[in-house]
């Protein structure tokens, strides 16, 4: 961070941004209360947030999960600029129109006056944990995971001011990583270990808020091994359209109980996914049985695993959907409760973003359902990459794994107010005393 400040310093830089827009003399930020003219307010800005409510929410949630959680700990340094090296490990899966969304380009850019980028703004929860590849290849080893954590400030040009789901152009976010090498042998049981834990912490971090277990629900999918081959010759691009706005947008509707409470609301949401369907089945092969799949999955929420014909692909998604249920039996094993389920609709960023299972939390009070206020996912192949790009080549030659999420720190902070007097309190937990529990949950052994 250092060099990036005294890089901005020695080029008399300006700010521009989004990426795909940038101009030496432009500004482009998204609305008035966030515009700032030079980077010295932007630094001045990202400093204000660190020391804000949210954020110190941020940091007493990770005194309290990361108190002797796991063995060895990376506390990430506030980070509000990437170097184009750092970044390029982040933006490189967004070159050439590979992905319907395009973070990329929301990202504020610190160039020279010559136009030049020499820094990026971070937004994302998967920057900072990419950017200390090289260190976590030196640490890591196998079957005994790293946690990278820290409070971070993130700046972003797309803002959304509606009031269910507002999006803020300033905010900080809560990173908690786990990032562990495989044994040959047990690979698969250890990322359901991993993938379970990191659950296990998210929840434990909504509790450290103040936020009653039972209030707290969280979300398990994996979008990339179960409906990705689903969708055969449709193209990416196309495939994340229809994870988005097909699926996702229901999610959260259902996530709302909107399907309860506006059932003709949702209804017409789902007109609007099969009309997104039948489009692609008219473009792209997509084989009939597979079609009926998705046709039942928009009815019903729910995959249906008969409709589909006996071959390599169904056995493939089969064993991701049962890896699923095997992760959400451990975390309310652990909490004594069904906190985890099963969401078949939910989509979170795809290749190579979080390619296997994904997480998102929601609190629900007797007023209010606060939908989405923390999630992430496992990003193994994105850590693999990003570890060639950042010639972290300690990592290429073995099977990393790494599976994280994100708080939204505000989010959190508001949805605590309606639990003012509670004095909810958790312990952190142990990974060594986490493995030990395993041991006596038998769908595991």
């Amino acid at each position: 961070m250092a060099n990036i400040k005294e890089n901005i310093q020695k080029n008399k830089t300006n700010l521009s941004g989004p990426l795909s827009a940038m101009s030496a003399n432009g500004l482009i930020i998204p609305s008035s209360d966030s515009r700032v003219s030079t980077v010295e307010e932007l630094l001045a800005k990202t400093n204000d947030l660190l020391i804000a409510p949210e954020a110190q929410l941020g940091q007493g949630i990770l005194d309290i999960i990361l108190k002797n959680s796991t063995p060895r700990t990376i506390t990430l340094k506030p980070q509000p600029f990437l170097s184009p090296k750092e970044f390029e490990g982040y933006a490189f899966r967004y070159k050439n129109g590979q992905s319907f969304t395009n973070p990329a380009e929301d990202v504020y850019v610190v160039t020279n006056t010559s136009g030049i980028p020499i820094a990026y703004g971070s937004r994302s929860s998967i920057c900072p944990p990419l950017a200390n590849t090289p260190k976590i290849a030196r640490l890591a080893n196998n079957s005994n995971p790293i946690c990278v954590a820290g409070v971070q400030p993130c700046l972003r040009q797309e803002v959304q001011t509606d009031s269910d789901r507002i999006r803020y152009p300033w905010f900080t976010q809560t990173d908690f990583e786990l990032i562990m090498l495989t044994t040959s042998g047990n690979a698969e049981r250890e990322k359901i270990n991993l993938d379970a834990y990191s659950c296990i912490q998210l929840v434990n971090a909504l509790k450290a808020s103040g936020i009653p277990q039972e209030n707290i629900k969280l979300r398990l999918n994996n979008y990339m091994e179960i409906i990705i081959p689903l969708l055969g010759d449709v193209p990416w691009v196309q495939k994340e359209i229809f994870g988005y706005q097909g699926l996702n947008e229901l999610a959260g509707l259902r996530s709302q109980q909107i399907n309860i409470t506006n059932p003709s609301l949702y209804k017409e949401k789902q007109k609007t996914s099969i009309s997104i369907l039948n489009e692609l089945a008219q473009q792209y092969n997509i084989p009939g049985e597979n079609l009926s799949f998705f046709l039942k999955l928009i009815d019903t929420g729910k995959y249906d695993f008969s409709l589909l014909q006996d071959n390599v692909v169904r056995n493939k998604v089969i064993s991701a959907s049962l890896r699923l249920n095997t992760i959400c039996t451990i975390i309310n094993e652990i909490f004594g409760q069904e906190i985890a389920v099963r969401d078949d609709l939910s989509y979170r960023g795809g290749y190579p973003g979080y390619d296997e299972t994904t997480m998102q939390a929601d609190i629900i009070t007797k007023n209010k359902i606060y939908s989405e206020v923390a999630g992430g996912g496992a990003y193994p192949l994105a850590l693999q990459e990003a570890a060639n790009i950042l010639k972290a080549n300690q990592l290429m030659d073995q099977q990393a794994y790494a599976v994280g999420f994100a708080l939204g720190n505000a989010r959190v902070l508001e949805a605590t107010k309606s639990f003012s007097n509670n004095e909810n309190f958790t312990k952190p937990l142990k990974w060594t005393d986490f493995k030990k529990k395993l041991e006596s949950i038998r769908s595991i052994q």
